[in-house]
């Protein structure tokens, strides 16, 4: 069990990987496209040893709330590999995310 950490541009291809198993496809775009994503959010993971084991991505956004423009944040591409998904990764990811 690891520890959820903030993911780094050095973290990319192993958040590529996991994206491409997890949701058996290329992403929208491409590759490109995801590291474009990548930029754009936040995204925390979790790994054994030197294996990103799940992650998810927080999405910052601005929402206008009567006259008030709040923060807000999305979540989307949770991902786990199978050998690791319910050991509590993804709360743990979550709760450091939000």
């Amino acid at each position: 069990m690891g520890q959820p950490i903030k993911l780094g541009q050095n973290d990319f291809e192993a958040v590529y990987d996991l994206y491409r198993y997890a949701f058996h496809k290329e992403p929208r775009g491409g590759k490109d496209a995801l590291r474009y994503f990548f930029g754009q959010t936040i995204a925390y993971g979790e790994f054994d040893a030197q294996q990103l084991t799940s992650q998810v991505t927080q999405i910052p956004f601005q929402v206008n709330w009567g006259e008030q423009l709040l923060n807000a944040n999305g979540i989307g591409n949770v991902s786990s590999y199978p050998e690791y998904r319910g050991d509590g990764a993804a709360s743990r990811i979550m709760m450091v995310a939000l």
